[in-house]
């Protein structure tokens, strides 16, 4: 899983393709920093090519739709749902 969304980088050329690469838990806040590596396109992510940018964003559990219930650590589905939730991701897509 990874989202779609044209993000401008410091190499004037834009990131569409981002995944998350790393994701930090914050048990006593309920929350995690969720970090997403963007690259030029999927395939340059599939055949190899090194992030073009990088992105930490801090993430609720209500963002997560994570409760106690869920287990020790929230899904990649759940860390996704919270990113598209936060401040400028609204318009990314999946893929």
């Amino acid at each position: 899983m990874a989202l779609r969304k044209s993000v401008p980088t410091e190499f004037g050329i834009d990131a569409t393709y981002h995944r998350i690469a790393g994701m930090q838990a914050y048990y006593a806040d309920r929350c995690a920093d969720v970090v997403l590596h963007g690259y030029v396109s999927d395939g340059a992510r599939h055949g190899g090519s090194r992030a073009v940018a990088a992105a930490t964003l801090r993430v609720s559990a209500a963002q997560m739709g994570y409760g106690p219930e869920d287990g020790i650590e929230p899904t990649r589905a759940q860390l996704y749902a919270a990113v598209k939730a936060s401040e400028g991701w609204a318009d990314a897509a999946d893929c």
